[in-house]
C-alpha cells in the first residue's frame, strides 16, 4: 500500500514535502497499533492498553498538525487538546464527536490511575480499548479528508486494520435448567 500510493508516485526531481507529510498521517497509527496488538496477543493487557492510549494522542497531535492548530499540542492534558481539537473541527467535521468519545474512552482506560501506575489490565478492558482501534482509525481518515487530505489510499488501509478484526457474538441460552453454549 505504501509502495503503490506514495513511493512508487515519487518523481526524482519532486517536491517530496507533501508525499511525506500524508505518509505519515495515514502511517503514524500503525507502529502502536502493531505492539498493541502484539502485546494483546500475548497476554500484556496493560501495555496493549497503553499502546491504545498512544494512538489516541498520535491522531489527536495528528489531526492538530494537519489543521495547523499546533498550539493544541501544547496543552498538558490529552483531554484538553482532544476536546479543543473537537471545538475546532466540529463546524467543519461531522462525525468528529463520535472520533473524539471514542479516543478519550480509551485513554481514560490508560490513565486511570495513572499510565505506570496503572495496575495490569484485565483482558476485557484491553479487549474493548483494541477493538475500538480500527473503528477510531477509520474514523481519523475520514477526518483527515474532511479538512482537505485526499487519502487515495484510504480503502486499502481501512482493509488492512480490519484483516486483524473477526467479529462474532456468543450467546447463553438457558435451557432445561442447563447453558447451552
Amino acid at each position: 500500500t505504501i509502495d503503490k500510493h506514495y513511493l512508487s508516485v515519487l518523481q526524482r526531481n519532486q517536491n517530496k514535502i507533501k508525499i511525506y507529510k500524508e505518509l505519515d498521517l495515514v502511517a503514524c497509527f500503525f507502529q502502536h497499533y502493531i505492539y498493541a496488538f502484539e502485546e494483546f496477543m500475548t497476554r500484556e493487557f496493560r501495555d496493549s492498553v497503553i499502546r491504545c492510549g498512544l494512538i489516541c494522542e498520535r491522531l489527536v497531535n495528528r489531526l492538530a498538525i494537519a489543521d495547523q492548530h499546533a498550539e493544541i499540542i501544547q496543552l498538558r492534558n490529552f483531554e484538553d487538546r482532544a476536546n479543543r481539537l473537537m471545538n475546532i473541527l466540529s463546524n467543519r467535521v461531522g462525525d468528529i464527536h463520535f472520533l473524539i468519545s471514542r479516543m478519550k474512552y480509551v485513554y481514560s482506560k490508560r490513565t486511570e490511575r495513572g499510565a505506570h501506575d496503572t495496575g495490569a489490565a484485565g483482558i476485557l478492558i484491553a479487549k474493548s480499548c483494541i477493538s475500538e482501534m480500527p473503528i477510531a482509525y477509520m474514523e481519523y481518515l475520514g477526518t483527515l479528508e474532511e479538512i482537505g487530505y485526499r487519502i487515495n489510499s484510504k480503502t486499502e488501509l481501512i482493509d488492512l486494520v480490519n484483516a486483524t478484526v473477526t467479529v462474532g457474538t456468543t450467546m447463553i441460552v438457558a435451557k432445561s435448567g442447563e447453558p447451552v453454549k
